[in-house]
């Protein structure tokens, strides 16, 4: 297609073709619809690669829930040290905001360092996955533009939930018990370290399965006995046929 062509359009005039000129036994069930070449891949052998795909992004989310649960509780055992600042803070006339706004802040930073750890152990050991892979992975300077806006938005996003409980949580406690270094509710606080923690140890063990299960899965997939040698096998192409 030509620049300025759509490809919904160019589809709709495919399928009246079909609809026209086809046997009814096909222009009734099928119907044409077309796909960048680009992603052509993706689609194929029933969407192979593409269910591939998403079930790698939900593992790479689920290890994001983890850190993230991870990085709650750091935070929240930490913040039993800062309770006095906190106070302090707010004797000298600090308010509520801007002390949410300094917890937040810090743990933006901290999505901001792992960030860039995380791009510089990518571009160190670029070249030992090309080997695993058989495939040139890019390198950082060629990764497009949509690439580092999602980087950017994810760094933000990160930093904001990790960072919430632990901001609101310090921000709300009374001057009073924030100088005496008590919590208001020592056993909220445990409770909810309980439930991220039960939620690490739940899609740990899920991962844990779902990689046991693929494991076998792709192991029967390549080892299994076909019952025949598949290099004694001649393919014929050229033959002609009735």
């Amino acid at each position: 297609l030509t620049e300025s062509s759509s490809a919904v359009e160019a589809g709709e005039r495919l399928n009246e073709t079909l609809r026209r000129d086809a046997p009814s036994a096909i222009s009734s069930t099928q119907s044409i619809e077309l796909a960048p070449l680009a992603d052509y891949y993706r689609f194929t052998n029933n969407g192979a690669v593409q269910k591939l795909l998403i079930s790698l992004s939900i593992i790479v989310i689920f290890i994001l829930l983890l850190a993230i649960a991870n990085f709650v509780n750091i935070t929240i055992s930490g913040s039993f040290s800062r309770l006095k600042e906190t106070g302090v803070r707010k004797v000298i006339g600090g308010l509520k905001k801007q002390v949410a706004f300094q917890f937040i802040t810090e743990s933006i930073l901290y999505a901001v360092v792992s960030a860039i750890l995380g791009i510089f152990l990518y571009e160190l050991f670029r070249n030992y996955f090309d080997l695993v892979l058989a495939r040139e992975m890019p390198s950082v300077l060629q990764l497009p533009i949509e690439f580092w806006i999602m980087m950017i938005t994810s760094i933000l996003a990160i930093g904001m939930v990790a960072g919430a409980y632990p901001a609101i949580y310090l921000s709300t406690t009374h001057t009073l018990e924030s100088l005496k270094g008590k919590f208001k509710s020592v056993s909220a606080t445990v409770n909810f370290s309980r439930v991220l923690i039960s939620i690490q140890f739940l899609i740990s063990i899920f991962i844990l399965i779902a990689a046991v299960i693929m494991s076998g899965q792709i192991k029967y997939f390549l080892e299994k006995d076909l019952g025949y040698d598949k290099n004694s096998v001649l393919v014929i192409t050229s033959a002609p046929r009735l």
